[in-house]
């Protein structure tokens, strides 16, 4: 099945900086990724109510974004993503390079990214095309590697 993604523009503090920091934020000067489905259908795009880490195809206003806070950014930052799809699939980016396994199930997308803020995210559109189930991301920005994330596509 082939699978085509979409890298958009995002902006990550207007999107992340509303959202209620929990009782177990990590120290503010701890690098940090936020993670989650964001609802693009008004001006300023918000946390999607009620869905979790489930990303539904039916709602074309929805896209997959994290932002990293708090990272020692440099002029020029190397950005990893490595997504671990449910079956073989295919990713587009950009002004990205994009390596993929033989299987198609493993895809790591290099992306450099000049220091224009204290914070840098990028946002994900999932098509029909892409298969449904349980995906798998690793982010690395610069040295600093975050906990995997994982969510769900579903109709």
């Amino acid at each position: 099945m082939k699978k085509s993604l979409v890298a958009l523009a995002f902006f990550s503090a207007s999107v992340f900086a509303g959202s209620e920091v929990p009782p177990n934020q990590p120290m503010q000067n701890t690098p940090v990724v936020q993670f989650g489905v964001v609802d693009i259908s008004s001006q300023i795009a918000k946390i999607a109510k009620n869905v979790g880490l489930a990303y539904s195809l039916k709602n074309q206003n929805h896209r997959l974004c994290w932002t990293a806070y708090n990272v020692p950014f440099q002029m020029q930052n190397k950005v990893i993503e490595v997504f671990v799809t449910p079956k073989a699939s295919q990713f587009n980016s950009e002004g990205a390079t994009v390596e993929s396994s033989k299987d198609k199930k493993t895809h790591k997308i290099t992306t450099m990214v000049p220091n224009n803020s204290d914070s840098f995210g990028r946002c994900w559109r999932f098509d029909d095309k892409d298969p449904l189930g349980t995906y798998k991301v690793d982010i690395q920005v610069n040295d600093i590697i975050f906990q995997t994330q994982t969510f769900e596509l579903v109709k």
